[in-house]
């Protein structure tokens, strides 16, 4: 049985319950929400994986035309599509497995080493 909800429509999103999801991306991508993760750190952001994609479907667009544009555009993209930075003259993404645990949440202000 499914449980209805009423929220405030001016309550912040960050402080509405949440629903846990199982989602899979490929291994670009993955990587592309860590780097981005850290980009938005190097601005001060203290940012999670989650609060990311969150702020990224925020921002997705509610226009059947224009979300129906991205979706293409995703199922046409490379992998080097996803690199934050430039692909290397080998014309091959490397990746490193992550350090086993949870990455590391940075408080406002702090610097990534």
């Amino acid at each position: 049985m499914r449980e209805s909800f009423e929220i405030p429509a001016d309550l912040r999103l960050s402080r509405c319950p949440t629903k846990q999801v199982g989602l899979s991306f490929p291994i670009p991508l993955d990587r592309r929400i860590d780097d981005l993760c850290d980009l938005a750190n190097d601005e001060g952001a203290a940012t999670s994986r989650k609060e990311l994609v969150a702020a990224l479907i925020l921002d997705a667009p509610s226009q059947p035309k224009k979300l129906a544009a991205l979706i293409k555009a995703y199922r046409k993209a490379a992998a080097r599509d996803a690199a934050v930075s430039p692909v290397g003259e080998e014309n091959i993404l490397r990746f490193q497995p992550p350090k086993p645990g949870r990455r590391p949440k940075l408080s406002p202000g702090s610097q990534q080493a």
